[in-house]
């Protein structure tokens, strides 16, 4: 149900004054630049993607598939094993 909400809520705003406003301007910011490099960046959420533009200008955002969440889901194996690597490497091995 929360998810619909939140779908159906973006549609409204997207078809609203202030809505439109803000689309139109980041269509308008990004319409007819050319994406001159792409760079990441470790953020509290996850990864932000920064578009580097032919005008020097930047876009920075966070994607879906680039949140801690997403990233947990489809990466978890990896996680798993960052968070419980094995060895204690204060331990001292007996001859």
């Amino acid at each position: 149900m929360f998810a619909y909400r939140g779908v159906k809520d973006a549609r409204a705003f997207q078809r609203s004054s202030e809505g439109g406003a803000v689309l139109e301007s980041i269509s308008a910011y990004l319409e007819g630049r050319t994406i001159r490099r792409v760079t990441f960046a470790a953020t509290d959420g996850g990864i932000a993607t920064t578009m580097h533009l032919d005008n020097h200008q930047q876009f920075r955002f966070q994607d879906e598939e680039l949140s801690l969440g997403t990233l947990y889901e489809q990466y978890s194996a990896f996680f798993w094993q960052l968070n419980n690597q094995t060895g204690n490497k204060t331990e001292r091995s007996t001859p």
